[in-house]
């Protein structure tokens, strides 16, 4: 359970539609010994983790029947023997999508390739 080398464990669960988030953790935790606490629940799309759960009272009826949830353990701080810290990280593009028309009042041309402000990379313009 503690080595990072352990496979992860697949659990095929029956839950009522109005069962909630915390239902679910429970079913986890007697199935694998792990205390609720413990228990973080995470939705994933295209292999990557798309949104932490951690509403409780939260309806799992609002889960899809193929959506992929992840329930991952993160160990207390006593079976860690150091502190432990839980942080959410929030991404952001690293450069603004394009717009499609050029910044010029003027211009306003459309399909062509613009180039973007090298200091604020939020302008585009035709020429």
């Amino acid at each position: 359970r503690k080595n990072p080398e352990y496979e992860p464990k697949e659990l095929i669960l029956k839950l009522p539609p109005e069962g909630t988030l915390e239902l679910l953790k429970a079913s986890v935790a007697r199935k694998t010994s792990i205390p609720m606490t413990q228990l973080r629940v995470f939705e994933a799309y295209r292999g990557k983790f798309q949104t932490m759960m951690s509403n409780n009272q939260q309806p799992i009826s609002k889960i899809g029947n193929n959506d992929i949830i992840i329930v991952s353990e993160v160990l207390s701080r006593r079976e860690a023997k150091e502190r432990v810290v839980e942080l959410n990280v929030i991404l952001r593009l690293q450069y603004p999508l394009c717009p499609t028309a050029c910044s010029r009042k003027e211009c306003g041309r459309k399909g062509v390739e613009l180039k973007r402000c090298g200091r604020c990379k939020y302008v585009a313009y035709c020429n």
